[in-house]
């Protein structure tokens, strides 16, 4: 049987190979499990932090479902994203609070700075344009 610490790093894994194609939604699904596996064994931290990238991965996703994003844009959001993971994966493994504080804080500054960037400069998507879930 697989300790939590390492089922966790194995998830942080998998959101890591997500990102690397901009799947948010898969990102949100595998921290919205870990919200539940967390609160299922009360481990507070980890609670904690499933809920934190939730929040990010579900404000991400949001953000490209409902805005026109240019394409270069919404890739150097995922680059920023990719980029911040890793200290985050590395912070969780040492079990240093305050570098794991500081890498979530700084993950979820850059998700709120490209959702309101998103807000003011792009236009929502026009949800009428979608058929059958392509775009026209």
């Amino acid at each position: 049987m697989k300790d939590t610490v390492t089922i966790f790093n194995e998830r942080l894994d998998n959101i890591m190979n997500n990102l690397q194609t901009g799947n948010y939604t898969v990102c949100y699904n595998i921290a919205h499990d870990l919200v539940s596996l967390a609160w299922n064994l009360e481990l507070k931290d980890e609670v904690f932090i499933s809920e934190v990238l939730e929040a990010i991965f579900d404000n991400l996703r949001s953000t490209i479902d409902n805005y026109d994003i240019p394409a270069d844009k919404a890739k150097e959001m995922r680059e920023q994203m990719i980029k911040l993971m890793q200290p985050f994966k590395d912070a969780y493994k040492s079990k240093n609070p305050t570098l794991l504080y500081n890498t979530l804080r700084e993950m979820r500054y850059h998700t709120t700075f490209h959702q309101l960037n998103a807000w003011q400069k792009y236009g929502k998507i026009n949800k009428a344009k979608y058929f059958l879930g392509g775009r026209e």
